[in-house]
């Protein structure tokens, strides 16, 4: 080992301890408040120090990092190259620190914005939205609908979009958070009308409720008929229909007595408990769809705290909902 490979590690272990050790770290700042001030006797009056403390404080850190920070003259003090160095580094720090709290405290009292399917926004999210805002009281949030994807380059107000769909969100980051499974569902008036419990063959005399924007390029029928493939039940002669643009308007419409929609279970559930609607086929259980619900941001950007506190607080009301559906599939 030579010479000045011995003084450099020397000065590694210096530094290490600087960074490491709490009265260096106190000695940094004296130097930082003195290089402001430009004296040590305005230093000691703003930390309520002698001048005798605050130089030698200043003294030890140079001691420390093997270098002098300050010029001392005969009434005055200047600031040598690596103490101008220094001085800098810490104010671009404490620049960066105090832009990171201002930050987290604007997303603390911020809004967010959310963009979701009308059907998961109508019957699953705003029923539950009081929990979150008793969580975040100071948080103003805003809930927008829509079937089409959102563009999060030419709307930047939104946050966070949610979606019913085969598999994570192409060209953005996206998190699941819940499942879900289908059914038929009508009223029970309905149901005793065109004798349907355990008669799915009795179909074709019935109206059909479709949603014609079940999920992005859906055409009109796909999820009655991904349902019908599946439980091997035959809707070629269901002739009569109506559409609607969201799942939920469907089911509504069901428990009103308009027909029979494809509800699914987690949306739904409110409305057969209280038994606005049933079940005409108890033989044949829910059916796990092919899609789930997703969360999803901007690609390449990491959730900001006041997003990240949304997204935990979906994941949690997304497993109890998953729970719920576990249980209706065992019955």
């Amino acid at each position: 080992m030579t010479l000045s490979d011995s003084k450099n590690r020397q000065r590694s272990r210096s530094i290490a301890r600087v960074l490491n050790d709490d009265a260096s770290l106190i000695n940094i700042k004296t130097f930082a408040i003195a290089a402001r001030y430009m004296s040590f006797k305005a230093a000691a009056r703003h930390l309520g120090l002698t001048s005798g403390a605050v130089s030698h404080r200043i003294a030890r850190l140079e001691k420390e990092l093997g270098f002098p920070l300050f010029n001392r003259l005969t009434r005055a003090v200047s600031l040598t190259p690596e103490g101008e160095r220094l001085r800098d580094v810490y104010l671009n720090a404490f620049q960066k620190i105090y832009e990171e709290i201002t930050q987290l405290l604007q997303d603390d009292f911020s809004s967010l914005t959310i963009y979701a399917a009308p059907s998961l926004a109508l019957a699953w999210l705003i029923p539950q939205l009081n929990d979150f805002q008793q969580r975040y009281p100071s948080m103003q949030l805003h809930v927008r609908t829509g079937n089409a994807p959102i563009d999060f380059h030419g709307d930047s107000t939104v946050d966070v979009a949610l979606y019913y769909a085969e598999s994570h969100v192409s060209g953005l980051t996206s998190r699941k958070f819940m499942d879900e499974a289908t059914l038929p569902v009508c009223s029970p008036r309905y149901a005793r009308q065109h004798d349907l419990t355990g008669h799915p063959e009795n179909l074709p005399a019935c109206t059909l409720l479709h949603d014609s924007a079940a999920w992005h390029y859906a055409a009109t029928t796909a999820e009655w008929q991904e349902w019908a493939d599946r439980n091997h039940v035959d809707i070629s002669n269901c002739l009569n229909f109506i559409t609607f643009d969201h799942t939920y308007g469907a089911s509504v419409a069901a428990s009103h007595g308009l027909g029979v929609a494809l509800g699914r279970c987690t949306l739904i559930a409110p409305l057969l408990e209280e038994q606005k609607l049933v079940t005409p086929f108890p033989d044949l259980p829910p059916t796990t769809a092919y899609r789930s619900y997703y969360a999803a941001w901007p690609r390449h950007t990491s959730p900001s705290p006041k997003l990240q506190g949304f997204l935990d607080w979906l994941e949690e009301k997304g497993q109890q909902s998953n729970a719920a559906l576990e249980r209706l599939m065992r019955v």
